[in-house]
């Protein structure tokens, strides 16, 4: 019985063994695997970390490219704006240039700049078509006057230059035949 029991004994004490030995060799295998998740579980936080940089550098670069372009947009909208007014300012001086003009053509003309419309109208521009017409039909007229008197007075040199020969014949025709 002895030999049984230390048979016995010497089966578990076997069983132990094995059971203890496959116990070590799981724990290593799951500190194995432990590991190995460990790693990629690191390495996958380093990639998100590396993502979220990008992502946040790419953030960045969208917040000042779109803060650029608003810039942009405000300076471009602010330079129009100028232009706009400059240009407004250029004819607004002209057409003040053109109100004096017309009111000094008014007095000039003898017309009341200071008329029913305190203004240019369309009757105050008639009046001057017809002073600028009776002005233009008196110098035209003034025109044909001169070059008439100016033919007269050509035809009349001429006359006179025909008759000092003519008087001249003559006075020399009378002194041959006075010595005749």
């Amino acid at each position: 019985q002895l030999v049984a029991l230390a048979n016995c004994s010497l089966d578990e004490k076997e069983k132990v063994e094995a059971r203890l030995k496959r116990t070590g060799f799981e724990h290593r295998q799951e500190s194995a695997d432990k590991e190995n998740k460990l790693a990629k579980l690191e390495l996958d936080i380093r990639g998100l970390e590396a993502a979220l940089r990008s992502a946040h550098d790419a953030e960045d670069s969208a917040e000042q490219l779109g803060k650029q372009m608003t810039y942009r947009a405000l300076r471009q909208k602010r330079h129009v704006s100028q232009s706009l007014d400059l240009r407004m300012g250029h004819l607004q001086n002209q057409v003040h240039a053109m109100e004096a003009e017309f009111q000094r053509v008014q007095r000039t003309l003898g017309l009341d700049p200071a008329g029913p419309a305190a203004g240019p109208c369309r009757h105050a521009v008639g009046e001057i078509l017809r002073v600028v017409r009776e002005t233009e039909s008196r110098h035209a007229s003034a025109l044909n006057f001169l070059e008439r008197q100016s033919r007269q007075r050509l035809s009349l040199e001429t006359e006179i230059v025909q008759c000092e020969t003519r008087a001249a014949e003559l006075a020399q025709q009378q002194r041959k035949h006075d010595l005749a």
